[in-house]
Order: structure tokens, then C-alpha cells, then sequence
């Protein structure tokens, strides 16, 4: 009688397993022998009383290292023709790399293993990342548009289970062609800094990567700063000293600069004082400012990105203090005893102040004692002033009553709260008299077709005396 038989086994084909583990999550291998009787056929090769596992195309029963349990025989009803023979391989309690390798269920037949299923028993590969985006620096304000793709690829044993985080945070990420991938915005913010981590996870282990990602930007003031406190007494007609407030954001950059602009209210005030003052910073002192002028400050934090927005505004008005000297002064001797003098009105921006009026100052050089020059026999004026209201809108002030061919110091100035502004300053000579009358003309004959004339000499002019005293 022949038997013809087919071999089954219904397990997993494939087990991945590290050498030196237990055994336990490994099931019972299972392989059953249906035999037929089949007169055509030859017998079975080995008997079929030996074992149906192969571990490397040798019987399974030779290895000491398994343990073989007694097959079975079952008339199948309905078939009495068949015959069943079920053999089970039971795994050692540890596993050993001498176990690696492929598992068949089968029978020989005249020397050939025939009609075989196969098991494989495997040594995973432990999870590994094989390739992951560099880390990088980018300065939001310089990054065009487009689209940054972090990339990591892995490899190893099993189903790889990817997850990107940032700082700790799982991130949606999508699998790319060249490997996973976690894309980023087309325009990247500060937001985006951070550390991003790789994750890949297998039934055999983990493995993971970081990169990091410095977005740069300029400094912000994430909650809406102070305005510019002005410093305890300093602010004056020039300067100012003020203390500023740090942006609480930098940027990610090293702030490296505060900007502070004061610009002027009036419109006629044309000029804007702005300083730059380097970090560290307390303080920042603008000079130069306009004395009685109203401004509005304001500054900006800086770093390699650019200057942050402005902060709230400072509004300050700087005291008033001399006012400038009038431009335009003029003077001219108009006769012997008569000047007119003359300057153009006092801009605003030059009265330092509210505009009172002008004092126009006159003082005769050389002729400090009103004797010397004998002002009290001529009635002349060697000294003197005059003030005028702001609304004055001549263009001259006329002196009289001032010593003939005397040489005088013209000054004007402006006068406003805190008093005489600086002085402009002219020179001035009188107009010399013209000569007196000749007297006590009288004419003596000394013949008969001759007289002899005599008369007295004009006297000496004041004028010409103080000149002469002084060496003028």
C-alpha cells in the first residue's frame, strides 16, 4: 500500500525575536501530516513515526535543543483512506542564536522534503535613523517665501512609527517620499524656534534625533511698553535724561541698540533730535534740544534683524532760557547827535521763550565820567536805553540827543521770562558838527586903500576834545 500525504501549518511565518530573551511570546509550532493511501504512490521517507519539523533542512528530533511531542494517529470519519499525524515543537524557555533560522513543516518522500510550510525565526534589527535635516538659523525679516521641510528617515524591524515634537509637543507630520517629514510654514516666525525631535518606534525598540531651529526677528514689546520716564531733574532747556524699558521679546538676537527720537511739535520747528544709545542700557540722555519747545518721544529697541516698533509716546516741554541774540543789527549816525538803530524781529524758534520785547543799550566809548567829554555844558547823552514791546514791527529805533563825533557801543537784546537774552553788538561814530560862526568880527584901517581884519576863532567842539583826550 502507498501513502500519499500534504503537510499544514496555520501560524505566522515569521517571528522576530533577540537571542538571550524568553521564549514565551513565541507560540507552539503545530505541523500536521495528512497521509492518503494511494497505491500509486511510493512510501513516505523517513517513517512517518519520525519527526514532521525541519529546522535547516535537518529533523527537528535530532536537536536536543526542542522538545518534540508524540504524534498522533486519526481515522478521519468519512475518510477512511486518510490519516492524520500532528507533531508540536515546543521552543526552549531561553532563545539562543544557534535557534535563528527557517522552521518547515513537511515530509519526505524518496529523499526529497515535499509539500513543505515554512516558519522563520528572526533577530530584528533594532531601530535606527538613518538621515535627519542639520539644524539652522534663519532671520525672519531676510526669509523669502517658500517652505523649510524637516526630514528624517529611519530604518529596522518592523512597522517604524514616526512622531515629531517640538520642545516636547507632538506635531502632524506626513510621510514624504525621501522619508518622513515634518513641513513648516512658507513664512516662519519666532513661533517656530525651537528643539524638533525625530521619534521612530518599533515592537524592538526606539530611536530618536534633535535639530534645533533659531527663527530670528526684531525685538517686540509682546506687552505694550511704558512710555520714557524722564530722570528726576534733568530735564532741561537743551537735555534730557531718560530711562527706558527693554522689549520683553529680543528676538532671539542680541539687542544691540536703542533708538530715541524726540521730535517737536510745532511745525515750524523743522528739526528732530533722535540719539543712538549702545547696550547695556539705564539710561539715555538726548542733547540738544530747543529751550520753551514741546516734543513728543518715543524710541525703538534694535538688533542685527532690525528695529522693533515704537513704544508710547513721552510728551515733555523744555524750559525756557536766554534767548538768542537779534540777527540783523544795524546802526548809523543820521547827524551829529542822531542814530538810528535797526535788527530784524526775533524768530520763534530763536526766543528760547515767550517774547517780552527788546532793550536797545547805548554806551559812549572812552567817556565814562560825563564831565570829561562836557556833556552837562552841551546836553548830550553818553549812556543809555531804550526797551520796546515784543509787538514792535519797525524796522528802526532813533536815539537822539547823543554826543557829536563820539564813538559809541550799540547792543540790542531780546528779553523773555528769564530775563535779557544774549546781546548783539554794533559800533557807532557820530557825525562831526559842522564849524561855529567866526566872532567879534572887526576891520582897522591902516591906510587909505588897506583894513586889517581881525576876528575870533570858532571854539573847539566837545567832540573833538573827548577824541583828543583818549587818543580816538
Amino acid at each position: 500500500m502507498d501513502l500519499r500525504g500534504r503537510s499544514s501549518y496555520d501560524g505566522p511565518t515569521d517571528f522576530y525575536i533577540f537571542p538571550g530573551t524568553s521564549s514565551a511570546r513565541l507560540p507552539t509550532l503545530t505541523c500536521k501530516i495528512v497521509c492518503f493511501t494511494i497505491r500509486s504512490m511510493g512510501p513516505l521517507d523517513p517513517p512517518l513515526s519520525t519527526a514532521f519539523w525541519y529546522f535547516n533542512n535537518a529533523p527537528v528530533q535530532d536537536n536536543a535543543l526542542f522538545r518534540i511531542e508524540q504524534y498522533d494517529r486519526d481515522l478521519r470519519a468519512g475518510s477512511p483512506n486518510a490519516i492524520v499525524y500532528t507533531r508540536q515543537m515546543h521552543w526552549p524557555a531561553t532563545i539562543t542564536q544557534s535557534m535563528v533560522g527557517t522552521y518547515e513543516c513537511g515530509f519526505r518522500r524518496q529523499g526529497v522534503l515535499s509539500s513543505r510550510t515554512t516558519a522563520t525565526l528572526h533577530v530584528p534589527i533594532v531601530p535606527y535613523i538613518t538621515f535627519i535635516s542639520g539644524s539652522m538659523t534663519i532671520v525672519s525679516t531676510s526669509w523669502q517665501v517658500g517652505s523649510i521641510a524637516l526630514v528624517c528617515r529611519a530604518n529596522g524591524t518592523g512597522p517604524l512609527n514616526m512622531t515629531w515634537t517640538k520642545n516636547g509637543r507632538i506635531l502632524p507630520a506626513y510621510n514624504g517620499a525621501n522619508g518622513w517629514t515634518r513641513k513648516l510654514g512658507d513664512y516662519l516666525s519666532v513661533d517656530d524656534s525651537g528643539i524638533y525631535t525625530c521619534t521612530v518606534s518599533t515592537p524592538f525598540g526606539t530611536a530618536s534625533k534633535q535639530l534645533t531651529i533659531l527663527v530670528q526677528d526684531i525685538p517686540r514689546f509682546l506687552v505694550a511698553p511704558r512710555p520714557a520716564l524722564i530722570v528726576q531733574d534733568t530735564l532741561s532747556a537743551t537735555s534730557v535724561t531718560l530711562n527706558l524699558q527693554s522689549p520683553s521679546f529680543k528676538g532671539n538676537l542680541i539687542v544691540t541698540s536703542y533708538k530715541v527720537i524726540c521730535k517737536p511739535d510745532e511745525e515750524y520747528r523743522s528739526y528732530v533730535k533722535d540719539t543712538v544709545q549702545s547696550v547695556p542700557l539705564n539710561t539715555v540722555t538726548i542733547i540738544g534740544l530747543q529751550p520753551a519747545t514741546k516734543y513728543t518721544c518715543w524710541y525703538h529697541a534694535e538688533n542685527a534683524a532690525g528695529p522693533s516698533g515704537p513704544s508710547p509716546s513721552l510728551r515733555l516741554e523744555t524750559p525756557e532760557s536766554s534767548a538768542a541774540a537779534p540777527q540783523g543789527l544795524t546802526a548809523v549816525s543820521t547827524s551829529p547827535g542822531h542814530a538810528t538803530i535797526g535788527f530784524k524781529p526775533m524768530p520763534p524758534a530763536l526766543s528760547h521763550g515767550t517774547l517780552i520785547g527788546y532793550e536797545i543799550s547805548y554806551d559812549a566809548v572812552g567817556c565814562n565820567k560825563v564831565e570829561d567829554c562836557q556833556c552837562q555844558l552841551y546836553n548830550c547823552s553818553l549812556h543809555g536805553s531804550i526797551r520796546v514791546h515784543e509787538s514792535w514791527v519797525s524796522n528802526s529805533i532813533s536815539l537822539s540827543g547823543l554826543r557829536h563825533f563820539t564813538q559809541y557801543q550799540i547792543t540790542a537784546a531780546a528779553i523773555n521770562g528769564v530775563g535779557l537774552g544774549v546781546k548783539a553788538r554794533r559800533w557807532l561814530i557820530t557825525q562831526k558838527p559842522a564849524p561855529g560862526p567866526v566872532r567879534n568880527l572887526t576891520a582897522i584901517p591902516i591906510s587909505s586903500s588897506a583894513l586889517q581884519a581881525r576876528w575870533q576863532a570858532p571854539e573847539t567842539t566837545y567832540g573833538e576834545y573827548c577824541f583828543q583826550e583818549h587818543g580816538l
